[in-house]
């Protein structure tokens, strides 16, 4: 009879801690439960994470369940983004009344439709709305422009037959705000070392992916990481990047690079923004009024 593997949730805050799950879940090989019953905290964010992980095992007939939390709070925030409606017919999607968390949602990468809905919800409010409102309008506009050619980059360039996953929280007791976009596809390592038409280490790949004139597109563009490193430097925000075993981060005033011991089947692009009581412009914006 085939093993059923049970990975228990405990809590979710952090992006290493979502990968240790995710490295768990890659010993499955014929079906697993996530049991969320004793689950204390999932940052809404890292269900796009976990969302794709459990997409790239059922492309390999692996069945996943997932079960109830037993949480109240858990339980109404996975409901509100929309991840246990998603993946179990059982739950209901609850209204976000309060506006703290952004969809958890899968793009296949041929739904253009679906992709310019998302991109427009970006441009007209949805990054405001969900507490960034300390940066102008310029401002807001060039980071959502950001996010959209990092969405945009990994549908081009990931290859993914899962498609790309996006989710998001508010903080507003913390004042931050998490972004997570994920994808299952061929990873940054791939497409800089076919570009490049040499091999190069996975950190040094995803570094050099993110500087401002590098894209394996062969333009000008990069990951589309430019304004979003200024920002994110400043506010002492976050951001972080996973593709295969490479890591990138910009955390706690430091940048730096590592090799993981897992090997991701894809690329992660985590991002922390801290809300502050500085207001944010362009160079120049304030000669403009």
């Amino acid at each position: 009879m085939p093993k059923i593997y049970e990975i228990n949730i405990g809590t979710m805050k952090s992006l290493s801690k979502a990968l240790t799950y995710c490295e768990e879940l890659s010993f499955v090989t014929d079906s697993v439960l996530i049991n969320l019953s004793g689950t204390q905290f999932i940052e809404s964010n890292f269900t796009a994470l976990l969302g794709g992980y459990i997409f790239y095992l059922e492309s390999k007939n692996i069945k996943v369940k997932i079960n109830k939390p037993e949480k109240e709070r858990v339980y109404t925030t996975l409901c509100k983004n929309n991840f246990l409606p998603f993946f179990n017919s059982e739950f209901s999607k609850m209204n976000d009344h309060t506006q703290s968390v952004i969809e958890f949602q899968q793009f296949d990468i041929s739904d253009t439709v679906k992709q310019q809905k998302f991109f427009s919800l970006l441009r007209n409010g949805l990054l405001q709305n969900r507490g960034l409102n300390n940066l102008s309008d310029k401002v807001l506009k060039e980071v959502s422009n950001s996010i959209i050619e990092l969405f945009s980059n990994s549908l081009s360039h990931s290859k993914s037959a899962c498609g790309i996953f996006c989710a998001g929280q508010f903080f507003p007791q913390k004042k931050k705000l998490d972004i997570t976009i994920v994808d299952m596809g061929v990873g940054i390592h791939h497409n800089v070392s076919s570009f490049l038409k040499k091999e190069i280490q996975q950190d040094k790949a995803i570094e050099w992916a993110i500087q401002k004139l590098n894209s394996t597109r062969g333009d000008i563009g990069g990951l589309g990481l430019h304004l979003l490193k200024e920002l994110i430097t400043l506010t002492k925000g976050k951001l972080e990047i996973v593709s295969n075993t490479g890591y990138y981060f910009i955390k706690n005033g430091k940048v730096g690079l590592e090799i993981l011991d897992f090997d991701f089947p894809g690329t992660i692009i985590n991002i922390e923004f801290k809300i502050d009581d500085k207001f944010y412009f362009l160079k120049g914006e304030e000669n403009d009024n």
